[in-house]
């Protein structure tokens, strides 16, 4: 084998190397990508003060159980719009509900 082939050789070799570990870069700057994506959507999602809850979601947000959501809804204490036997409490109802007690 002569000089040349080997140099060769050994830069093909370094390249390859490279651009493997460049590709895998990539890869991890798209998932990355991906999930910065999904956060910034669920952020959105979450600051929308119109966006309606279900009473599950309002619980969780509140911390209490179902059965006191629906209680807060009867008592007027939480403004709500109920479709058939759901309520929907908008996400401003809570914070509004939050800040007066």
């Amino acid at each position: 084998m002569t000089m040349e082939a080997i140099i060769q050789s050994a830069l093909e070799s370094v390249i390859a190397e490279k651009l493997a570990k460049t590709e895998n870069q990539i890869e991890n700057l798209a998932l990355q990508f991906k999930n910065f994506e999904k956060l910034v959507k669920e952020l959105l999602r979450k600051s929308n003060p119109e966006e309606k809850l279900t009473v599950r979601e309002a619980a969780e947000i509140l911390k209490v159980k179902e059965n006191t959501v629906r209680d807060l809804c009867r008592r007027d204490k939480i403004a709500y719009e109920k479709f058939g036997c759901q309520y929907r409490i908008k996400r401003s109802a809570i914070t509004e509900y939050l800040n007066r007690i």
